[in-house]
């Protein structure tokens, strides 16, 4: 994940969102620059491009494979092209969150009012499978508006977050939120309920030079936080608040934990000293010596490494190049990374992964064909791709979407 930046006000607080929360498509990044689930649900799910009421909801299938959407029906202009009069544009639609079962079938949910000049986005998803979280910006006001919405009755309710950058749910049912706020370092990790009431804060600095930089991620069990350091270093928090352990990562100046590698090892994208991009890093829970799991490759787009999944028998590697762009790669033998090719994605659009499960990577971004972000997954060991959601399913474009048990924190 990128790692936040310094400004008049202290941070780049959408670079620190950013890093804390995983990467959200909202648009084009260009190169250049009610009724619940009962004895009737249906046990099979729907078929790819199908769509249904959520009351079709076969709740026992829901888990790994499955995936979260907020669709809408306008097809975004280029960056820096104006919306024509007249026609939808992200702040005057009305999108459709969806859920979306592994071959592609989608349940209607609800459909939200248009954000209007508001920022609006799909934060988590609950490990139960059952609750989404919204944020929307507050006018003139660096809090934020956290709305759950339930996805097997579409009822909702919010609550403001004061100066903070969003939230995910607590590992591993979502039972709590955890959120992150300041305007410099040390930031603040908060775990409060779904309402809001608070219930801890985290630790906010650690030995040596480490102050926590708002980026984390949790253990899939809930019981661990990797917080990220300014000062180069990863502390192991356990759920109840307590530090166990504080990790330096050599020649780091702040790292961001990414995700949980393993039972006993997160992965952690790294700034070096100097002019360097970030690399990732494997942090051992028990405070052992890091190990780097990727390295500086020769000259190239590569601007920094942000997190990886192993899927199949190869290693992918999510990375950053110039003005924002985001695209995959694959771990070579020698720990560099190198491009990969995803079937019918425009070469001139990132491409960002949400996630690996069963060998299949899902992916967001824009055809070559047309307008408009769509949602498709790929196998990397066959090269072959199919589309689950907008161009060319049902038009329109996604706007951000989260695939099962990857919402924690990290990616």
């Amino acid at each position: 994940m990128t790692t936040p930046a310094t400004t008049t006000r202290g941070v780049d607080r959408r670079l620190l969102r950013t890093a804390a929360l995983g990467v959200v498509l909202a648009g084009f990044v260009l190169v250049a620059c009610g009724s619940g689930a009962g004895a009737s649900t249906p046990a099979k799910a729907l078929g790819r491009g199908a769509e249904g009421p959520r009351r079709a909801i076969p709740w026992a299938q829901v888990g790994p494979g499955w995936s979260v959407a907020l669709w809408g029906p306008a097809k975004p202009e280029p960056t820096g092209v104006t919306t024509p009069a007249g026609q939808l544009s992200l702040s005057t639609e009305s999108p459709t969150l969806y859920l979306l079962d592994p071959q592609g079938g989608r349940y209607r949910i609800t459909t939200l009012a248009p954000a209007g000049d508001h920022s609006r986005s799909l934060d988590a998803w609950s490990g139960d499978g059952r609750r989404v979280l919204i944020a929307t910006s507050q006018t003139q006001s660096s809090d934020i508006t956290l709305t759950e919405i339930s996805l097997v009755s579409a009822r909702a309710h919010s609550f403001t977050a004061s100066d903070t950058f969003g939230g995910v749910y607590a590992n591993p049912a979502g039972g709590s939120i955890l959120v992150t706020s300041g305007d410099s370092f040390p930031m603040k990790l908060e775990r409060v309920s779904t309402d809001g009431t608070a219930q801890l804060t985290y630790p906010q600095s650690f030995a040596g030079p480490g102050l926590f930089n708002g980026t984390f991620a949790s253990s899939p069990d809930g019981a661990e936080i990797a917080m990220g350091e300014q000062g180069g270093q990863v502390a192991l928090v356990s759920k109840s608040g307590v530090t166990l352990t504080n990790v330096p990562v050599p020649g780091a100046t702040s790292c961001t934990p990414t995700r949980w590698w393993s039972k006993t090892e997160v992965l952690a994208s790294c700034q070096p000293t100097g002019t360097g991009h970030p690399l990732l890093w494997l942090v051992p829970t028990s405070g052992g010596a890091p190990t780097a799991f990727t390295v500086p490759g020769p000259p190239g787009p590569d601007n920094g490494d942000q997190v990886a999944w192993q899927v199949g028998r190869g290693t992918y590697v999510q990375d950053v190049g110039g003005c924002g762009y985001v695209y995959l790669t694959k771990r070579t033998a020698a720990r560099t990374t190198s491009p990969v090719y995803v079937p019918y994605v425009n070469s001139r659009y990132s491409v960002l992964v949400l996630g690996a499960t069963g060998g299949q990577m899902l992916v967001q971004s824009a055809l070559a064909c047309g307008p408009g972000n769509t949602l498709l997954w790929f196998n990397p060991s066959t090269g072959t791709a199919h589309v689950v959601l907008g161009p060319t399913v049902n038009g329109g474009s996604v706007n951000q979407a989260i695939l099962f048990g990857t919402n924690n924190g990290g990616s």
